[in-house]
């Protein structure tokens, strides 16, 4: 059984065991996973035996991996057991405060992406910091040089994971070296660095008890996803000042958001994941958007939608698509529906109308969560995640008029699974004011992708 309190003795052959380490040496905010790393280097563990001292027990025997973040893995995993790993170590457990992303806010989690980062100065000092994974720092706040997120061979390092093998302590899995035993025995202290780590893990904290952000995809090329929603949160919840080392938003006029306020009672609007959308609703969702495209944006298209739906020649399609805007804005509609149906026949659009929920739960990553059973689900929950399918619904059009616009280029007819190529997933962030009021932030799909832009303004509300 295990016991979390300080009084609880060590086991024997800890106590017995001699440990190769000098007390002091973990600096503030420093990762956990870099004082394994000095750990491993200095006393040379097998696997099993680091894993048997500081892996939290199963309730049964298993063979499952130790991971440092247990909190962010959904399948079984032994958990890594600090207050033991800081008596061993002679280390007070507060010098692990902030030593990984599970001691932060859950509302923040998506910030810190699905990697380490690393400063390749600090690592000369032998300093690491998990805080270097935030997406908005993209260069050191201490030294100004650009962070990195892979090893010499590209491997990099998964939160949670150990990153080496325990045969070769310091080494990389090609080989090189990046850490070896003087390096090891010693961290150089920095009080600016100090300083400069406790401002973005304040402010990290601050944001986590008002924001519950959601970003698929925090590193890709779009940093003012994350700049744009800020802002809006900035304005209405009192954040505080950003960090000064965030990256400073430089197209924000490109990237737009939505802002909406939920009117349901202040008790039923927890800060927490969107509850699980039940089908009906979001078939509502889809014939709801579909009518409005109808009746409004696709009004003069819908002579070439009924056209292409009759004679669905590739032929036909190519030489009208490109010589026809309105017949290439009608192709891209019928994308979008052929994507959101899951039908190959385009025949079927006369005949089969039905929504069809395939959500990519690699690309929305909160469907893969545990789901509460149905009476635990709020009307707010409920709300936000009308909202995200909104978006979703959005961005999967925005992508199917450009798929339409490259077909009529290259002048060759796209259909079927597939067609549309990977696009990019709206990133959402939920607030609670201190009068409990919810309002979300969401992603509107970016100019980039033509007159799609210009629909956000006039969507019905799920």
């Amino acid at each position: 059984m295990i016991r979390n309190g300080e009084t609880t003795p060590l086991p024997a052959k800890l106590r017995a065991r001699h440990v190769t380490w000098v007390p002091g040496t973990v600096q503030p905010y420093a990762s956990l996973w870099s004082t394994v790393q000095r750990f491993i280097v200095l006393n040379k563990p097998t696997s099993g035996r680091f894993t048997d001292d500081f892996g939290v027990l199963l309730a049964k025997p298993s063979f499952a991996r130790l991971t440092l973040e247990p909190e962010m893995v959904s399948f079984k995993r032994r958990g890594f057991w600090p207050l033991r790993f800081s008596r061993v170590l002679r280390e007070p457990l507060p010098h692990f405060a902030f030593s990984r992303v599970g001691q932060f806010p859950r509302g923040v989690w998506e910030l810190f992406g699905d990697r380490l980062r690393w400063c390749p100065a600090c690592w000369l000092d032998r300093y690491h910091s998990v805080l270097f994974s935030v997406s908005e720092l993209d260069h050191c706040p201490i030294h100004g040089i650009e962070l990195e997120d892979r090893l010499p061979c590209s491997h990099y390092v998964a939160h949670g994971e150990f990153g080496i093998s325990f045969k070769s302590p310091g080494r990389c899995v090609c080989g090189a070296s990046f850490l070896d035993e003087a390096g090891a025995s010693e961290v150089l202290p920095s009080e600016i660095r100090d300083g400069v780590m406790k401002d973005i893990a304040d402010w990290l904290c601050c944001a986590g008890q008002k924001v519950w952000f959601r970003i698929p995809d925090p590193l890709s090329a779009v940093p003012a996803r994350f700049t744009r929603q800020l802002t809006d949160w900035q304005r209405t919840l009192n954040l505080g000042l950003t960090p000064e080392w965030f990256r400073k938003p430089q197209i924000l006029n490109e990237w737009k958001s939505w802002y909406h306020e939920c009117g349901v009672a202040k008790e039923l609007v927890p800060l927490s994941e969107p509850g699980p959308l039940r089908h009906r609703d979001a078939s509502a969702i889809f014939k709801s958007i579909k009518r409005h495209l109808l009746r409004n944006e696709f009004k003069l298209m819908r002579q070439w939608i009924t056209r292409f739906a009759m004679y669905s020649d590739a032929e036909y399609v190519v030489h009208n698509i490109s010589r026809s805007e309105k017949a290439r804005l009608a192709w891209g509609f019928l994308l979008w529906w052929q994507a959101c149906t899951g039908t190959s026949s385009m025949r079927e659009w006369f005949i089969s109308r039905h929504y069809e929920d395939s959500r990519d739960q690699r690309t929305y990553p909160f469907l893969s969560t545990p789901r509460p059973p149905p009476e635990a689900i709020t009307e707010a929950q409920v709300w936000v995640a009308g909202w995200i399918q909104v978006a979703r619904l959005q961005f999967v059009l925005a992508n199917a008029l450009e798929a339409a616009k490259i077909a009529a280029i290259e002048k060759r007819a796209v259909w079927g699974r597939g067609a549309m190529g990977n696009h990019i997933a709206p990133s959402w962030s939920v607030g609670k004011s201190n009068e409990g009021k919810l309002s979300i932030s969401i992603d509107q799909p970016h100019l980039g992708f033509g007159r799609v832009s210009r629909l956000g303004t006039s969507l019905p509300k799920p």
